[in-house]
């Protein structure tokens, strides 16, 4: 039981909660401010790459606020 446990623990820390340390999207526009003008693709982190190569996404910048998140493609 305790193995179940463990391993539901580590796919929880591995594939949720990096989806919300990096603010998921499905729109071209910064979550935070609501910029769309000043958003800039930037190559995503190892972390993101590695964690969340399965999914088909983009990493943005906002120049206006200075925050991060991903795009959904």
């Amino acid at each position: 039981m305790s193995l179940i446990f463990l391993a539901g623990a580590v796919a929880l820390a591995v594939f949720v909660l990096p989806l919300l340390y990096y603010r998921p999207v499905f729109k071209s526009r910064c979550p935070a401010c609501g910029e769309t003008h000043s958003i800039e693709r930037i190559p995503r982190p190892a972390l993101v790459r590695t964690l969340l190569g399965y999914l088909p996404t983009k990493y943005y910048i906002c120049y206006s606020c200075m925050k991060r998140f991903l795009r959904f493609a």
